[in-house]
């Protein structure tokens, strides 16, 4: 199964089943998130696939998984569709900012600022673990497409 089927599958299934009160849609996007990064398709997790999801806007997103949860071949057809188009969107939005990253045109994130003020480094809270490196294992927006 092609990794971004497997994660729209995850993220659909548990955005319809809805097994808990609330925050299933959050869950569904950080699961997504997740079997992306594990399958491979985004190893170093610049590409955020929410920003994907959102780049066609809510009706869309939402329109796609109304289609999926009615269970049959037509609608979970837009829904793949949707989630590979999603994928290619955040690959090309991971790609400008790891470029713009690289080029010095923007510089660390506010959290490295204020964790250097009261002494923390980037390991103490999650940050990045190594500089960003166009010869990294992060893949671009051509790659997504063909996987």
């Amino acid at each position: 199964l092609p990794v971004v089927v497997a994660a729209a599958v995850v993220h659909a299934e548990l955005a319809t089943v809805r097994p808990f009160v609330r925050g299933n849609a959050v869950v569904a996007r950080a699961l997504d998130r997740a079997v992306v990064r594990a399958g491979g398709l985004d190893p170093t997790g610049v590409a955020v696939i929410e920003g994907g999801h959102a780049a066609g806007g809510g009706a869309a997103y939402l329109g796609a998984l109304a289609a999926y949860g009615r269970g049959d071949a037509v609608g979970v057809g837009p829904w793949i569709s949707h989630c590979c188009e999603a994928v290619r969107a955040a690959a090309t939005q991971g790609e400008a900012v790891a470029d713009a990253v690289l080029a010095g045109r923007l510089g660390p994130p506010a959290w490295a600022a204020r964790s250097r003020r009261i002494g923390l480094g980037p390991r103490d809270h999650g940050g990045p673990r190594a500089p960003l490196t166009r010869t990294s294992s992060s893949i671009s927006a051509t790659q997504v497409v063909e996987r």
